[in-house]
């Protein structure tokens, strides 16, 4: 029993293995296959136009070719008359060409490109819901296996739904993987916190350095306390003069309000006389009443106007008065009732836009219920927006709303629209309504009252009245005079003493607080943002992304057992019941493999379990190739060549010099393999029997890190420690290379000493140093060809418009931080390079320029890629030629144009006749192409045979009955 339980599974594996293999069990014993098959034969055309429907056909025309020795070759068409273009046009009616299956087939090259077709059949056996057959179109050119055509696909509908739900799957895992392509400083980093954090200590440097220059020029300045000082007292002097014009003004209006008050309390106790008609004194009395209370309410006011008018030239005569308290007092009331209005307008507003928002709240539920549109209804926040700006729009436009009473406790300057005195303006004139008023009847009309009358005494009240209305004018004056004395008494005065004191004291603290600050901002330039924004990562975050992206490709061959091929010729779903035909045709390029390719099938068949089963090899297809490089013309060309004497040659070396270090460490990092590629680049060049070195110049920089002056020193120094070390170097090579070229061996073995030619440059007595603390100019040139810097445009009017190197490097840090990381990992070290340049000369050339004649290798180059079919690159070269091989170019890119333009120049041989003939028909001139292939004939009779292989001659020779004779021979 023990043995049983051990048994059992690998049995039922058996069975599954069994039963998943049973399924090409069939395919097995029938063993189908794709097969493979040639379509029926193309017959290439020439352009034609399209007749108009009013052309008339004629009867059929002849053409003739005049041969060489006289004898003339008819060729019958069939001609068309067009009434409209006034032209006859040929043409020929051909039979249908089907060309037996075959497993070879001829075809041409045409435009760089070789058209392969063929057609794939897949069997019934093949097709199943949950299979998928995989077609490989092999192609060989040139003997080698080539797999260079795309997969074809054919794949049942269950087997499609399994490849789908399996990237399903797949997806929903790549939907938890954040790309690379998103921004890694705004997915990882928490950029706001480092934004801001960088905002405030740039607006804290920014601050601390104001209030330091702040400092500085109030430490130069007068103290500003002191400037107080001798303004407050300007200010009090100024104040008291206008309190003392101001106590006088007021006690003129108070005396006169006094004046009136008296005068009708004096008029009321003088009234007693009565009348004794009860019925029309009375209304005597009360016209006559109206008529003295409007003629003194006019006087009252008449005088009030010229009191006023006074008061207004006395006024405008000064340059400056106090602010009365009347005035103040009134403006505060009138400032407390428009803040008031205000308030009450904004909130019946917003009672509006709430009554609003609820309306229309309903009516959106209505319409949503309804099924209407209900993106007509505003929001809260848009209504809000609208009555906000309904408030605001009559807030300003009603001055009970928005104007405010200018508030000055200190002066007020009532001058501060005054225009020039006019001095017809010092004389009182009456207004328009005062004189309407002065010729009105109610001023002149008096009832005359019966001579009945009686006296009666002033009542009480009256009495009371006049006296509370009896005024002292020296008392009033008085009052106001210790008004002006109180006011007076508020005026503060600073202490001279205390004020220099307090001077004093402020000026140390000043030059104490500009010290401290002074190096706190010395702290904040030191601060490096590299490791200030690792502060800010989420390394959690990225720690859970990058093991997902390491787990990518294992996941998708795990979840994905049989993936798409994007580069698939065809990829489809079968639903057919029967035999499936696929065309494939594909554009081969042409190269020098191509003349001749073969074509056959492999494949597999796989089911949803991942069993394959290996499809039998299909037939082989052959294709014979043709193309123009048949006429490419071989000749040698040759050019007149310009020798110049002088000659440069240049090396850029890398070397690493500790921070801060000006010596050259060969065993640090690279240094001594730079130095060995400058000894071999130098001693090349030194043993070189056609230049000889006259000087070398050593260029050397630095990068933009730290201040600008250490860099230059640096620079400086770092170039004359290379300068010395490669001294060394080059003085033990010179040493080495004099001794091995003035020792010899004869014949016999012996060592003998000979006298070279020319004696070997002293290279370390011929360098020179120069040096760039900071090579902006390079930097930038770099920054222009690099598309790897993002804000290149902002970074690059940095580097113009801040003119400090120092300020400038410090802005592209602070403002483009990853671009600046990139910029000091990839580029800096570019500018931290030293150049070796080398000037150079030929030996033994006096003249500075001499000519030779020499085989023009650019066109002998061109002339080998046009053999070997690679068309653009050959033109590329042959194109400023403009002979044969540069027209067969152009044809085989498919500029026929340009091509025909070129043979028409050239010298007529059978070769450029029948490329022209080619090119006739191409343009759709299908008389010369005919008249041209034929001449090319008669030139040489094999042309005859090429003819077959080109499918714009083939046609001809099929459409006119071309050669005939020689085939009845």
């Amino acid at each position: 029993m023990y043995k049983k339980r051990y048994l059992l599974p690998w049995f039922f594996c058996g069975l599954l293995v069994g039963g998943c293999s049973s399924g090409f069990k069939s395919l097995q014993e029938k063993r189908p296959t794709v097969s493979l098959s040639l379509p029926l034969a193309r017959v290439v055309e020439a352009p034609k136009h399209e007749l108009p429907p009013d052309s008339v056909q004629n009867e059929p025309q002849e053409f003739v070719f005049t041969k060489a020795d006289g004898s003339e070759v008819p060729l019958n068409v069939t001609a068309e008359w067009d009434s409209i273009n006034k032209e006859t046009m040929t043409s020929v009616a051909l039979d249908e060409v089907v060309i037996a299956a075959t497993s070879s087939r001829n075809t041409a090259e045409r435009d760089g490109k070789i058209n392969v077709e063929f057609i794939v059949t897949v069997p019934v056996e093949l097709q199943k819901e949950n299979w998928m057959v995989d077609v490989f179109p092999i192609l060989s050119k040139g003997g080698v296996e080539e797999d260079s055509l795309r997969e074809l696909r054919f794949t049942g509908p269950e087997f499609r739904q399994r490849q789908e739900r399996d990237y399903q799957r797949y997806d929903r895992f790549l939907e938890g993987i954040i790309p690379d392509s998103v921004n890694f400083y705004r997915t990882f980093v928490d950029y706001h916190s480092f934004e801001r954090y960088l905002d405030r200590l740039y607006y804290h440097k920014q601050g601390l350095e104001r209030i330091w220059a702040h400092l500085g020029a109030r430490a130069k300045r007068p103290h500003p306390l002191w400037i107080r000082y001798q303004e407050s007292e300007k200010r009090a002097f100024r104040r008291d003069s206008l309190l003392k014009v101001h106590s006088v003004v007021k006690a003129e209006k108070e005396l006169e309000r006094s004046r009136e008050e008296y005068g009708k309390a004096l008029e009321a106790i003088n009234d007693t006389v009565r009348y004794v008609n009860p019925f029309i004194r009375p209304r005597f009395r009360l016209f006559n009443m109206k008529k003295n209370r409007f003629n003194n309410l006019l006087e009252s006011a008449d005088e009030k106007n010229r009191v006023r008018f006074k008061e207004k030239t006395l006024a405008e005569s000064m340059q400056e008065t106090g602010m009365p308290e009347e005035l103040y007092e009134r403006f505060l009331f009138f400032n407390r009732k428009m803040q008031e209005n205000k308030k009450k307008l904004y909130y019946k507003f917003r009672e509006k836009a709430a009554k609003k928002e609820g309306g229309q709240s309903l009516s959106a539920i209505r319409a949503f219920v309804s099924g209407k549109d209900t993106s007509n209804y505003l929001n809260r926040d848009e209504l809000l927006q609208k009555y906000t700006m309904k408030y605001e729009k009559v807030r300003d436009f009603l001055p009970m709303f928005s104007y405010e009473r200018p508030m000055d406790d200190s002066t007020y300057l009532a001058s501060r629209h005054r225009r020039e005195a006019d001095p017809a303006d010092t004389v009182y004139r009456s207004s328009f309504g005062e004189r309407l008023l002065a010729i009105l009847p109610q001023r002149k009309i008096s009832r005359e009252l019966p001579d009945s009358v009686f006296y009666v005494q002033p009542a009480a009240r009256i009495r009371k009245r006049f006296e509370e209305a009896q005024y002292d004018s020296a008392a009033i004056y008085e009052d106001f005079r210790r008004w002006y004395e109180k006011k007076t008494d508020r005026i503060k005065h600073y202490d001279h003493d205390v004020v220099k004191e307090r001077v004093d004291n402020y000026k140390k603290r000043v030059l104490k607080k500009q010290s401290v600050i002074g190096t706190e901002i010395t702290r904040i330039n030191s601060l490096d943002t590299t490791e200030i924004v690792k502060r800010f990562y989420d390394t959690r975050k990225i720690a859970r992304n990058e093991a997902r992206k390491a787990q990518k490709d294992e996941k998708f061959r795990d979840l994905v057992r049989f993936p798409y091929n994007p580069d698939a010729k065809l990829d489809t779903v079968i639903y057919s019941a029967d035999k499936v035909f696929f065309l494939y045709s594909e554009k081969i390029a042409a190269d020098e493999n191509t003349s001749r390719m073969k074509v056959f099938l492999k494949g597999n068949v796989v089911d949803h379990s991942g069993n394959k089963y290996k499809l039998p090899t299909s037939d082989t297809l052959t294709y014979f190739v043709s193309s123009m490089t048949k006429f490419v013309d071989e000749r040698p060309r040759y050019i007149r060549r310009v020798v110049t004497r002088d000659a440069e040659a240049s090396a850029q070396v890398n070397f690493v010099f500790p921070t801060g270090k000006v010596k050259l460490d060969r065993r640090l990092g690279d240094n001594e393999q730079e130095l060995k590629r400058v000894r071999e680049l130098t001693q090349a060049l030194m043993t070189d029997p056609v230049y000889i070195i006259d000087s070398l110049t050593l260029h050397s920089g630095s990068s933009p890190e730290g201040n600008w002056k250490m860099n230059e020193q640096l620079s400086k120094d770092r170039a004359q420690s290379i300068r010395e070390v490669v001294e060394h170097d080059f003085k033990t090579l010179y040493d080495s290379l004099n001794i091995s070229m003035s020792m010899m061996i004869d014949d016999q073995g012996n060592m003998v000493s000979s006298k070279a030619k020319e004696e070997l440059p002293n290279l370390p007595k011929l360098i020179k140093v120069k040096w760039v603390p900071e090579n902006w100019k390079k930097l930038s040139a770099l920054i222009v060809n690099d598309e790897n810097v993002q804000n290149r445009n902002e970074i690059l009017a940095l580097i113009q418009s801040v003119k400090n190197p120092d300020e400038r490097e410090y802005q592209i840090r602070r403002k483009y931080r990853k671009d600046y990381d990139y910029i000091r990992e990839k580029l800096y070290p570019e500018m931290r390079s030293v150049d070796f340049q080398f000037s150079l000369h030929r030996r033994g050339m006096q003249k500075d320029t001499m000519y030779t004649s020499e085989l023009d290798r650019v066109y002998m180059q061109g002339v080998e890629l046009l053999k070997k079919r690679k068309y653009q690159e050959a033109l590329d070269v042959l194109r400023p030629y403009e002979d044969m091989n540069t027209a067969i170019a152009y044809m085989s890119m498919g500029y026929d144009k340009a091509a025909l333009r070129i043979m028409n120049g050239q010298k007529e041989t059978a070769e450029s006749r029948y490329l022209q003939a080619v090119l006739e028909y191409r343009l759709g001139r299908e008389k010369q192409a005919v008249l041209r292939y034929l001449r090319a004939c008669e030139l040489n009779q094999q042309l005859k045979f090429r003819g077959n292989l080109d499918p714009e001659l083939s046609t001809l020779i099929k459409k006119y009955g071309l050669f005939k004779e020689d085939e009845i021979w």
